[in-house]
């Protein structure tokens, strides 16, 4: 009984690393491509 609660437990807790993991790669890409935006309107903005 106590090993499949332990289980479960690891098993969640590896599950939200990794979604952790993935949420904070999606902010930085997101992220990323709002300041490469940002910039190309800026660089067109001081180019005009």
């Amino acid at each position: 009984m106590n090993q499949g609660i332990l289980n479960v437990l690891a098993l969640s807790i590896v599950l939200t690393k990794y979604l952790g993991i993935v949420v904070l790669a999606g902010m930085a890409l997101c992220s990323t491509a709002l300041a490469a935006e940002l910039l190309l309107v800026f660089a067109a903005e001081v180019t005009e």
